[in-house]
């Protein structure tokens, strides 16, 4: 009997890692606290609620040790989150002795999360990325800004702290009165960077997903290029395309190894439409959103990564299909009406995206329920968003 897998999350992007793993046969445990757990629980996969990682981590820690009497041997442990990605990054040394998985150096994962720290290591490492500026007293947004062009972007430092207010990774700025009105409301639902604005449309995002072993060595590669996101232009993916650009990937792939990552890790770049220099945008220890698009396309990280840990050799995967897109139906449907508003997109171009082939975000004709619980789950927290945002904008 096969090593069982545990994974720590029931986002999209877990549920994206349960089912790769289940269509190679491997038995999943998955685990999520109480509000995810309802909304994505999903029959690939024995679900269960556990404890809030970021406020109950002693007793997820209990947890999981009791969790692990279930199993005949040491399971495979991944997330698809920050959250649980900290959490396990912190507790390594206890979870080794009972669950087997690959993390970088716990300053990487901590940096990684912690935008502040990324953003020192990105300039200790001399990688070309948007100017970022850190603001540790939005009262003096005018000291803050004496070298920041607008429009530009407010950012979360923790991105899991500020996406309990409000459906969004950034939110735009777009001169300093809106800043000086709304600063201090956004700082209220945590710690804040401000960051230029990279010129240049979504099909100029580029990810570029990998896999390395314990010794740091090229097991797995994959990229694709974003078609929409949502919010528009400064959003999450909601139709991405499989395809391989090689100066793209070999640069993504070289930041990678600057960062010595182990594990399935992603760097987010975007070329500059003004003078074609691609910039970090962001990088991953963990599966990203849209990492069930390399699946479709013969690239199964969660199952390579598997192999990995339970010293199955396997030959490099490096040869991807393209052209195959990924979709996540209800962000998109959100993002056709937004473009709307400013003749961007019409009925009839939005449809003709829905054809060609697909790999959907959740929904499985074998597997509905999930994409119909997170996708009233959207709707209502999109609601909710554009009514603060709203409320502050009025203010």
């Amino acid at each position: 009997m096969p090593a069982s897998a545990v994974v720590l999350d029931l986002s999209p992007c877990g549920i994206g890692i349960i089912r790769s793993l289940a269509s190679e046969g491997i038995h999943v445990y998955a685990y999520d606290c109480l509000e995810r757990y309802k909304k994505g629980r999903t029959r690939f996969a024995s679900c269960k609620p556990c404890p809030d990682p970021l406020t109950h981590d002693e007793l997820l820690l209990q947890f999981l040790l009791k969790e692990r009497q279930l199993f005949h041997e040491d399971p495979v442990l991944l997330t698809g989150s920050d959250e649980f990605l900290q959490f396990i990054s912190k507790y390594r040394t206890r979870l080794a002795a009972h669950y087997r998985f690959l993390l970088p150096d716990p300053l990487l994962v901590d940096s990684i999360i912690d935008k502040r720290l990324l953003i020192r290591m990105i300039q200790e490492k001399n990688i070309d990325s948007p100017k970022t500026l850190i603001v540790n007293n939005p009262l003096r947004y005018r000291t803050i800004l004496r070298d920041m062009n607008f429009p530009c972007v407010v950012k979360p430092v923790f991105g899991y702290e500020f996406r309990k207010h409000l459906n969004r990774k950034v939110i735009v700025i777009d001169d300093l009165y809106q800043l000086r009105k709304n600063l201090i409301h956004y700082s209220t639902f945590g710690e804040l960077l401000i960051q230029e604005i990279v010129p240049g449309p979504d099909e100029a995002i580029y990810q570029v997903g990998a896999l390395y072993d314990e010794e740091k060595k090229l097991k797995a590669a994959f990229m694709g290029r974003k078609l929409d996101q949502y919010p528009a232009q400064y959003g999450s993916g909601t139709l991405v395309e499989s395809m391989v650009d090689e100066e793209v990937l070999q640069i993504g792939l070289r930041i990678l190894e600057q960062f010595n990552v182990t594990g399935i890790a992603a760097v987010e770049l975007k070329r500059n439409c003004t003078d074609g220099k691609l910039k970090l945008l962001g990088i991953n220890t963990r599966p990203w959103l849209w990492h069930s698009l390399a699946t479709r396309c013969r690239i199964n990280l969660p199952y390579l990564y598997y192999l990995t840990l339970i010293n199955k050799p396997f030959d490099p995967a490096l040869n991807q299909l393209e052209g195959i897109q990924w979709l996540h139906f209800i962000p998109h449907f959100l993002s056709a009406c937004e473009k709307r508003k400013f003749k961007k997109m019409t009925w009839l171009k939005w449809i003709r995206t829905l054809f060609g082939p697909k790999e959907f975000a959740l929904f499985k004709w074998n597997d509905p329920m999930p994409a119909i619980r997170i996708g009233l789950s959207n709707l209502m927290m999109d609601w909710r968003t554009k009514r603060t945002l709203k409320k502050l904008n009025q203010k």
